[in-house]
């Protein structure tokens, strides 16, 4: 892959305000275009699993017991965590409908 140069001031900002789901939701919508998310920061209310999918796809293995009153940080490195494929929507999946918190930064390219 070639290199690129990419600016935290560049991204796109999504809030997660989750309270009461205990399946996959949708966070970051792809539009027919490629997804990178290049920053995650969650909160965790209640103890859960979390896991992060492309359109089902699961792009990790679920973080299993997310302590409860928890953060989880996948800060800014220069390169993106997760690159979907092109159309493929961003999804957090949780196993209790509880809070959890936080935002994503990402591109669509």
């Amino acid at each position: 892959m070639a290199e690129r140069t990419v600016a935290p001031s560049h991204f796109l900002p999504v809030v997660i305000n989750i309270a009461a789901i205990n399946a996959n939701l949708k966070v970051v919508f792809a539009g027919g275009k490629r997804i990178t998310i290049w920053q995650i920061w969650l909160y965790n209310q209640v103890a859960q699993n979390i896991q992060f999918f492309a359109n089902g796809r699961a792009l990790v293995g679920p973080l299993g017991a997310f302590p409860n009153t928890s953060a989880i940080s996948l800060p800014f490195t220069g390169a993106p965590h997760f690159e979907l494929r092109d159309g493929e929507d961003f999804e957090i999946g949780t196993s209790a409908a509880t809070q959890l918190s936080g935002f994503i930064n990402y591109l669509v390219e």
